[in-house]
Formats: C-alpha cells, sequence, structure tokens
C-alpha cells in the first residue's frame, strides 16, 4: 500500500527503505534496497510471472541529478498523487504506477536527465516552459514514432506531479504541453 503523498513530509535516510513494507510482494524473502544504495533491485515488487525484475543503477544518471531523481523515484514507488490530479486526465492515468512500469518511467526521466546535463543544466528546477519544449522538439526530430514520444511526455508530466504535489518540492515547472492541450 502506498502512503499518499501529502503525508510525505520528510526525505528519507540513506539507510530507509528504498521501497517501504506495504509494497513488498507476498512471500519476497530477499533484501530490500535502501534509499542510500548505488543500486534499487525492484525484484521485491514482483506481483506475478509476468513482470519483470529490474534495477535501477543511479551511477549510470548524470551526477547533479542523482539526488534529485532518487527522491521522485522513492515518490514514484511509494506514493500516491492525490486523485484531483487525474482530473481531465486520459482515463489510463492512475495515482500510482504498475509495478512493471517504474522502471521505464524512471528510465525516461534518466534521459531528459541526460539531455538536460548535455545542454549545460544541473538541476530540475531549471526545467521552465521553454526548457521542456525544447526537449520535446528534440523527442519530436529524433523521429520516434507519435506514440513513443507522448508516452515520454506523460513520464515527465508524472514526474511534474510528484514534485508539485508533496510537501518538499524541488520546483519543476508544470510542463507547457498541458495548458496548451487546454487551450486548444
Amino acid at each position: 500500500m502506498t502512503v499518499s503523498i501529502a503525508e510525505v513530509n520528510f526525505y528519507p535516510a540513506p539507510d530507509a527503505d528504498a521501497i517501504l513494507p506495504g509494497l513488498i510482494a507476498d512471500g519476497y524473502n530477499g533484501p530490500v534496497p535502501r534509499f542510500g544504495d548505488r543500486s534499487w533491485s525492484l525484484a521485491c515488487l514482483i506481483h506475478g510471472p509476468r513482470v519483470n525484475s529490474e534495477t535501477i543503477h543511479w551511477d549510470r544518471f548524470p551526477l547533479a541529478f542523482q539526488a534529485e531523481l532518487r527522491y521522485l523515484a522513492w515518490l514514484l514507488i511509494n506514493a500516491s498523487l492525490p486523485t484531483s490530479f487525474l482530473i481531465g486526465k486520459p482515463s489510463r492515468w492512475r495515482t500510482t504506477v504498475s509495478p512493471g512500469q517504474i522502471h521505464p518511467t524512471v528510465m525516461k526521466w534518466r534521459a531528459l536527465c541526460q539531455w538536460l546535463d548535455a545542454s549545460g543544466h544541473t538541476s530540475l528546477r531549471e526545467c521552465t516552459h521553454e526548457v521542456f519544449r525544447e526537449y520535446a522538439l528534440h523527442l519530436g526530430g529524433r523521429g520516434q514514432p507519435r506514440g513513443a514520444v507522448q508516452k515520454v511526455l506523460a513520464s515527465i508530466t508524472r514526474l511534474w506531479a510528484l514534485d508539485s504535489s508533496n510537501p518538499l518540492p524541488i520546483g519543476i515547472c508544470e510542463p507547457p504541453w498541458l495548458s496548451e492541450l487546454l487551450q486548444r
């Protein structure tokens, strides 16, 4: 069971569980990663035979973004967004993501941070409307199918939602595609 994001008014200590006990799959008796570990195995989240056991390797993320993404990934795993966030979103949106979508979502965030790092940015709080527009254009210019680009933009929307909904926000700007869609 996840916690309400409004209840998360702390930054986890390095030795705190990266995955809260209520989310551990029944019968799992392996190690649970700690918040400060260099890698987080998601094996303890497996809830069925079709879910792959993935690992988030933090040393593969740009150094300047590791602390911010580690906290936001912890929120992605352990906290649920307020239901008010779902207003106006497609019906497939949920307050949490499934265990099988945690790793792909965090990898999309990593790609954003790699692009930000290569562009000279050092924090997610530097993501202005213009920076997000440039990234969306970058994605569109890579020849990816429209659906793949939409999935990346949805993951960034969730990144912003997690940040803006919690009591300890980094200060990520609302992605421009949200308000631009409403103006159409």
